[in-house]
């Protein structure tokens, strides 16, 4: 029997619709923003879909991206099986963690000849580090739960970004010189980032 306590549970089952794709059933949320037009978000698992105001057929834009929905429910399935495998690292405070980082992008910065001009670190909502154009790097304070190859991956990463701004292939080809390993690491940091999105950190 459910208690008080599941009431904010049964209120989100509520607020929910359900669909069925290919012969699965699937819940999904449907917002009206003032939006220009109809989107589909994906997040931890849950369909979200984003209406203009006067859109009302959320099921017809499920229908025309099908595919991609059940791709994404794909990834999130192996991202869990996945994560069953990770365990979090807690040792780490966040002093040591930021005299580490702060170590490698200096070490990485005078590899590469180049200049940072400030280090900051926050937690970030959506990605693990950022470079700006004028040098200065940004880490999520969230990595320091992780093992240092993954700390080494980003850091070198942005400090990267000091010489190709973009994702193009010259980035690329330099970061995997070094991290021969790369798509390993970028599968475990997807799964890192369900581990920690679902735990109060």
């Amino acid at each position: 029997m459910l208690s008080l306590k599941d009431r904010p549970f049964i209120i989100f089952l509520k607020s929910m619709e359900k669909i069925t794709i290919e012969g699965r059933d699937l819940l999904y949320k449907k917002v009206h923003r003032k939006v220009r037009s109809a989107r589909l978000e994906f997040e931890d698992g849950l369909l979200t879909i984003i209406l203009p105001e006067n859109f009302k057929d959320g099921e017809k834009l499920i229908n025309q991206h099908k595919r991609w929905i059940l791709k994404q429910i794909e990834k999130f399935e192996e991202l869990k099986r996945h994560s069953k495998k990770m365990t979090i690292n807690r040792k780490l405070d966040i002093n040591s963690f930021q005299k580490q980082v702060t170590k490698k992008i200096a070490k990485f910065s005078q590899e590469f000849g180049v200049s940072v001009k400030d280090i900051s670190f926050k937690k970030l909502k959506s990605r693990w580090g950022s470079c700006s154009s004028d040098g200065k790097i940004t880490i999520n304070t969230l990595l320091r739960f992780l093992p240092e190859r993954y700390i080494e991956y980003i850091t070198f990463h942005e400090v990267l970004h000091r010489i190709e701004k973009r994702h193009n292939k010259r980035f690329y080809t330099l970061l995997k010189e070094k991290f021969l390993d790369k798509e390993l690491i970028e599968k475990d940091l997807a799964t890192y980032w369900y581990l920690l999105s679902n735990k109060k950190i």
